[in-house]
């Protein structure tokens, strides 16, 4: 699967900067016997989050999906979906193309579009932001290291708003199996900023539940 550094650009594309999601914990090396050969994906999986949190002052809720998927031995595909909004809604999809070898690294592509029908500012440094459009395309990767991991992505934004560059980047590690921690860095349309984060994973009758949090201090 992709990072979850990667995937939180799918929030960036509506919200700030947010970019596949973090290889589950038991794949991690160290944590677990790793086979010689592993698939980039191991099969057909999908995942739902519920989110929620405040951006530049401004409150926001969502819900968003994920389906991953193999393609051969070596390849994957995955899109992510999500909608939600403040006083108004941003609804998107984004897509996946990447080669993963879970041993040591993953290397992609992705491309994206999102709809906003309104959002409260200040927003791109907007007070309000009204009926448009955001592209986003990049290319992102991972590298691993036993219980490490690097995480980053560089993309583009276009449409109805100003064209930019934008990235990401994350040093992670897992204290144990199930609580990856990272410590990353930012840039966007607010500028540069430190971010860190934590997930945790829960495993309640046999279904694995994640808590997922970041905060930023930057410009």
């Amino acid at each position: 699967m992709v990072p979850r550094t990667i995937r939180g650009v799918f929030l960036a594309a509506i919200l700030a900067i947010s970019p596949l999601g973090a290889a589950r914990a038991d794949n991690v090396p160290g944590y677990a016997v790793m086979p010689t050969v592993l698939p980039a994906v191991s099969g057909f999986n999908g995942g739902l989050d519920i989110l929620g949190g405040t951006i530049a002052g401004q409150g926001f809720l969502g819900v968003a999906g994920q389906v991953t998927m193999p393609v051969g031995e070596r390849f994957g595909l995955q899109f992510d979906g999500l909608i939600g909004g403040n006083d108004g809604t941003f609804a998107g999809l984004l897509g996946h193309f990447f080669w993963r070898d879970p041993n040591w690294a993953m290397f992609g592509a992705f491309a994206g579009y999102t709809r906003v029908s309104r959002i409260d500012g200040p927003f791109y440094g907007i007070p309000t932001l009204g009926d448009a459009g955001i592209g986003r395309f990049g290319v992102e990767g991972a590298l691993y290291a036993g219980i490490f991991s690097i995480d980053a992505l560089l993309g583009y934004r276009t449409g109805d708003l100003k064209s930019r560059f934008f990235s990401a980047a994350d040093v992670a590690v897992y204290i144990n199996p199930d609580l990856r921690v990272a410590l990353g860095h930012r840039y966007d349309v607010y500028g540069h900023a430190a971010a860190l984060s934590a997930e945790y994973q829960l495993r309640i009758a046999n279904q694995n539940v994640a808590l997922f949090g970041e905060g930023r201090l930057g410009e």
